[in-house]
């Protein structure tokens, strides 16, 4: 096993104060099979009183309000993680066999998952995700939260949650459970989405934006059908001034700290 500790932080910047501001968030690692987590802290700006506990698909989610004038919020969540080999044993669920809006295929997709689907199904994985990566250009800023699996496949361009998409529709074209993992990698600096497809018996981990099975080093933080199960940051505020602009900053790490055996 290995250590690794982690940081998130966001901060959301308000043009003018906004008050009754009520959140949700989906941003604590997840304890699993494969990941422990250890010495935890949240620090909330304003100091504001946070409850904890699960949604229906078993993520560790917070919220809680801030009521007072604030033209800043913003939320640290820190900790260690002891992590083996990324992977779990538990049922599979046939609601990962759907599509959702944001994952139903279009004919690009479900040819290109006819294409591959032959050999074992950690082939047929394997090989999807090299006929993504190759079909696929990484580039920030050519999407948002609310473009499909579908657009961005036609587009040829997206960041990792059009890879998670377009990873997880064609799966599910081909009969393979999948479900869209969000969470924290080494060196990005900024959440990560990735995938996680179901075979013999257990869930295995796979990065269709890097083109590699999990192993070490990726804390999850949620999985679902789509990104809107895993949502980091939802809410609601109200503002005397009416429409209010909002500024986001995002920090993240996600790093090793030693080798040693547990």
């Amino acid at each position: 096993m290995k250590r690794f500790e982690f940081t998130f932080k966001t901060t959301i910047r308000f043009d003018s104060p906004v008050t009754d501001q009520h959140f949700l968030l989906k941003c604590l690692p997840g304890n699993y099979s494969f990941q422990h987590v250890y010495d935890e802290q949240l620090v909330f700006t304003p100091t504001t009183q946070v409850c904890q506990g699960t949604d229906s698909f078993g993520n560790r989610i917070l919220w809680g309000s801030n009521l007072a004038p604030h033209d800043t919020f913003s939320f640290l969540i820190s900790g260690k993680a002891l992590m083996s080999v990324y992977g779990s044993k538990e049922p599979s669920d046939s609601l990962y066999l759907y599509e959702t809006p944001f994952t139903k295929p279009n004919a690009g997709i479900e040819r290109l998952a006819h294409e591959i689907n032959a050999g074992s199904c950690r082939e047929k994985v394997l090989t999807l995700s090299d006929a993504i990566y190759r079909k696929m250009q990484y580039l920030p800023s050519s999407t948002d939260e609310t473009v499909t699996a579908s657009a961005a496949f036609e587009q040829g361009a997206g960041v990792c949650q059009d890879y998670a998409h377009i990873m997880l529709s064609a799966l599910r074209v081909i009969g393979i459970p999948a479900r869209y993992c969000a969470g924290l990698l080494p060196g990005e600096g900024k959440s990560h989405a990735w995938v996680e497809y179901y075979d013999a018996g257990g869930w295995h981990g796979i990065d269709p934006t890097h083109n590699r099975q999990l192993d070490y080093g990726y804390i999850k933080f949620s999985h679902g059908r789509d990104w809107t199960d895993c949502r980091i940051n939802r809410g609601c505020f109200i503002s005397s001034a009416g429409a209010v602009s909002q500024s986001i900053e995002i920090h993240a790490k996600d790093g090793e700290i030693d080798c040693k055996s547990a």
